[in-house]
């Protein structure tokens, strides 16, 4: 079983990622390109849903200062939920990196943690 996925996309911003039409909030067409890019590359890798309490850690490469990080953070729990994890709920603990490099890249790396 793997716990870390790298993955050579931008991170993706919630700014774009969801659009609010008649009081609906959806995810808006590139953000389900984005989205279906993720679900693309992880499909055939050997993850198990945990329904356990989680250490996430991302790491986000981003080829310009520009990209907020924290904005990146929404749209990937919800693309993984149901696939990493039940709900994002179960994230207890959160680390966030934020890398300038030549190209973008996202990382995640999650660990079940003990219940108390």
């Amino acid at each position: 079983m793997i716990n870390r996925i790298n993955i050579g996309i931008r991170p993706f911003s919630i700014n774009r990622y969801y659009t609010v039409y008649r009081g609906h909030t959806n995810i808006s067409a590139s953000g389900r390109i984005w989205r279906d890019k993720i679900l693309d590359y992880i499909k055939d890798l050997d993850i198990t849903l945990t329904d356990k309490p989680l250490h996430v850690i991302y790491d986000f490469g981003f080829s310009s200062m520009e990209q907020d990080i924290d904005a990146s953070i929404k749209p990937l729990q919800d693309t993984l939920e149901g696939i990493i994890w039940v709900n994002d709920i179960q994230i207890v603990k959160l680390e966030v990196n934020k890398y300038i490099v030549k190209e973008d890249f996202i990382s995640i790396e999650w660990n079940e943690l003990k219940e108390s």
